[in-house]
């Protein structure tokens, strides 16, 4: 997994300027949606905690 977010961080390098690319970066299976269907951005936030 290490691996993987080094290789994400280093292509976002040559594709972005630095102050853009992400400091931290997860991976996650699925994203929580609201029943409209749009994503629950306030459960993925507590769950990635």
């Amino acid at each position: 997994m290490k691996k993987e977010k080094t290789e994400l961080k280093h292509f976002c390098s040559l594709k972005l300027p630095h102050y853009i690319i992400p400091k931290i970066i997860s991976f996650t299976d699925y994203l929580p949606r609201t029943s409209t269907g749009k994503i629950d951005r306030k459960k993925l936030e507590s769950e990635s905690v």
